[in-house]
This record gives structure tokens, C-alpha cells and sequence, in this order.
């Protein structure tokens, strides 16, 4: 297998544990962005017809013949449907040019609509319900495989639609996050994350920007603090890190930390009169009485929404005594 991120090598993940023969470019792309990429026609002698692209509307139209999409001979359209899921190896301008306006187009359309990140997740879960136990946990390993070995490829060496360094480690943490949970809405989280990161390329940083691991909108952005290597390394490994505390704010009840209205997602630490000394806050904004305590500090804000629990109060304590003492 090899280990870049692009779609047509994700997408052989699943073909390869069903067992099928692998699909024309146009079904694979239908199959996990159905309607968003591919709008079909109608045929009325029902033979197989060659498929286009409408410049006005960044989508391809192709005719369904028998269960299957067609695009005909028409090399333009094999271009572009090649480059959207990794398999190009012309260089073609025009059809490069086109390949990224749909990506754009795709980029925005999930940045902005919540329901359509919703939709393309529903549509993983069915896939998913088709499958029994055996392949369950053969796609699990397959794609958790998959995942790890994307962490030491150096993305910035890719030519088809290169991805920024940061928005790859993101979708690849997220991932790997996501599949570290060892449940069924992980292994669907995770496989989308890498469907889009593999489709929507150098345009995946709009959804960074929107989704946290579990394709649930975002407060805020989380700081990149450490390589991806080391972020999935302590992912896995806790038990291997000594925590240590960096920052300077150690006069604080709970130094380092951000607090977030758990009803809004405001920042409580701008409203005036917050301190964390105080048991509970009543958010200005909204009116929710949040806790201040440290069972509601989590290490991040995938943490906080997976519900995997908050940090490990000895070691936040210990980090923070060991800082204040130097």
C-alpha cells in the first residue's frame, strides 16, 4: 500500500476488505460523496452515454447504465476524475485547473452547511452497517495501518495539489484520534477525515478550520504544539511522557488554561470580573453557569467533545508545582 494520502489509496482500504473488483473513478467518487461530485442523467435507449462537465455548475454529469456510472473515452473527463482521486499522471492544465475548482467548490460546500458534513457521515455509517464483524475489524486495522503510516510521509514533496504541512498533520491526528477510541463512530470519523483530506487536498484546510475530529463544528482552533509524530506518539503512549508546564501565569488558580462557556463556547477568561479562583462563572454572554474546577479541564477540544475525559488532575498538578518551584 502506499503511504500517501490520496483518495484512490484510501478508497482501495475498503475495496480491498469487500472483496470487489475496484470501481471506475466516477462510482468511486459517488460512493462516499454521493450527489456532491457526479449528478447523473437520464437515458432513454439506456446505452452507455459519454459523461461532462459543466464549467458553470464544477460538477460532472454521467449516465448510470446497469448499476454503473460511465464516463466514455472522452479524455478530459479521465483527467479530471484522475486527478480528483490521486491517479493522474498527465499534466494537463486545463484539467488540473478544473479538478481544483471542484475541490474548492466541495471545500466550501462542507465548511458551510454543517448538514452536509452530517450527511457524508451518515453515508459512511451505512457502508458501514453493510459489513459483518470479521470485515469490522478487518477495515479497523486496515485503516488504522493506513493512518499510522501516513505520519513520517513529507507531504511537502507531493506535486498533485500539495496539502499545507499543518492542515496534514491535523486530518492525519485526527485520524488516528478518532480510531484510538476503538468504537464504530471513531473508525466512520476517522475514515471520512481521510476521504476528504485525500479528495479535497491543498483546499482540506477550510474543514480544519470548521470540524474537530469528530466532524463537529468548532468554538475555536486548537494550537499546533508538537510535530505530528510526537502528538500521535503521545496519544498512544501516554504512560511514556513526563508533563511539564511551560508558561509564566503560575499565580493562577489553574495556569495555562483557557476557559470555554460549555453553553456557548465563549472565552470566560475576556468577560469581565472572571477569575479562576471562583468555583462556578456565569457566562455574560449567555447566561450558563459554568464550573471551575479541575475535572472540567480537558487536554483538548477533541477531548472535551469525544468524552474522553479530563486531564489527569496528579500530573497537571505536579507539572504546575515543578514550574512554580524553578
Amino acid at each position: 500500500m502506499e503511504k500517501e494520502l490520496r483518495y484512490g489509496y484510501v478508497d482501495d482500504l475498503y475495496e480491498t476488505v469487500m472483496g470487489r473488483k475496484k470501481p471506475a473513478a466516477l462510482d468511486r467518487l459517488e460512493e462516499w460523496f454521493p450527489g456532491m461530485i457526479v449528478t447523473e442523467e437520464t437515458s432513454d435507449d439506456k446505452t452507455r452515454t459519454a459523461a461532462r462537465y459543466d464549467d458553470r455548475e464544477d460538477r460532472i454529469h454521467a449516465v448510470r447504465v446497469n448499476g454503473k456510472l460511465y464516463t466514455s473515452d472522452n479524455d478530459r473527463i479521465a483527467q479530471i476524475t484522475g486527478r480528483l482521486i490521486g491517479t493522474a499522471s498527465s499534466n494537463k492544465e486545463k484539467e488540473r485547473r478544473t479538478a481544483e475548482r471542484i475541490q474548492k467548490r466541495l471545500a466550501a460546500e462542507i465548511a458551510e452547511d454543517s448538514s452536509t458534513a452530517a450527511g457524508l457521515l451518515d453515508n459512511v455509517y451505512a457502508h458501514l452497517t453493510e459489513m459483518n464483524n470479521e470485515q469490522i475489524q478487518r477495515f479497523y486495522e486496515a485503516v488504522f495501518g493506513y493512518a499510522l503510516g501516513l505520519i513520517t510521509v513529507e507531504e511537502g514533496e507531493s506535486t498533485l495539489f500539495p496539502m499545507d504541512e499543518e492542515v496534514y498533520s491535523r486530518i492525519v491526528y485526527n485520524a488516528v484520534y478518532q480510531l484510538h477510541t476503538g468504537t464504530g463512530g471513531g473508525l466512520a470519523n476517522a475514515w471520512l477525515w481521510l476521504l476528504c483530506g485525500g479528495l479535497l487536498r491543498s483546499e482540506a484546510g477550510r474543514i480544519t478550520r470548521i470540524y474537530d475530529s469528530a466532524w463537529t463544528p468548532l468554538f475555536r482552533e486548537e494550537g499546533i504544539t508538537r510535530s505530528l509524530a510526537d502528538k500521535v506518539d503521545y496519544l498512544l503512549h501516554p504512560e511514556d511522557y513526563e508533563p511539564y508546564y511551560w508558561g509564566d501565569d503560575t499565580g493562577k488558580r489553574f495556569p495555562g488554561i483557557a476557559w470555554y462557556c460549555d453553553g456557548c463556547g465563549a472565552h470566560l477568561d475576556e468577560q469581565k470580573g472572571f477569575d479562576d479562583r471562583l468555583p462556578e462563572w456565569k457566562c455574560t454572554a449567555c447566561g450558563t453557569v459554568n464550573t471551575i474546577d479541575i475535572t472540567h479541564i480537558y487536554e483538548n477540544e477533541q477531548d472535551y467533545r469525544s468524552g474522553a475525559g479530563p486531564v489527569n488532575a496528579r500530573q497537571y498538578y505536579a507539572a504546575v508545582d515543578k514550574r512554580r518551584k524553578e
